[in-house]
């Protein structure tokens, strides 16, 4: 192991799990929100997630839709991170948004306050 190798294994290990975990949620990501709820206003939308950690510590998902090619933003929301479950969570008055990573992957569901299922989000990271 190379000593630049062996630096970065070693300010990788220093680091909160949660705080290394939290990183690999930040940053731009593409993909579609489907309804999963029938007989409702819901639309599938193609949609870009921009992801942002605020000082606070929260964690801010601003939405966009894309509308005839251009992005129409639907707003904020602050997210906390949970170490146990490695997700990211936001509970909020038209229910719970849960949000997953597998490496270059993301997949969340926007779940009613009655536990029924309403959206399912499937994202890829932005290339930079």
């Amino acid at each position: 192991m190379n000593f630049k190798t062996w630096a970065a294994a070693i300010a990788i290990s220093v680091l909160p799990a949660s705080a290394s975990n939290v990183e690999r949620f930040l940053g731009e990501w593409h993909g579609d929100s489907t309804c999963v709820a029938r007989n409702t206003a819901c639309r599938d939308e193609v949609v870009v997630y921009r992801i942002s950690k605020q000082d606070s510590g929260r964690i801010s998902v601003s939405a966009d839709k894309i509308v005839n090619g251009s992005p129409i933003n639907m707003g904020s929301l602050e997210f906390r991170y949970d170490a146990d479950r490695d997700l990211l969570i936001c509970d909020y008055p038209q229910g719970i948004w849960k949000f997953k990573v597998d490496g270059a992957k993301m997949e969340g569901t926007l779940t009613r306050p009655d536990n029924s299922p309403f959206r399912r989000v499937t994202l890829a990271r932005a290339k930079p």
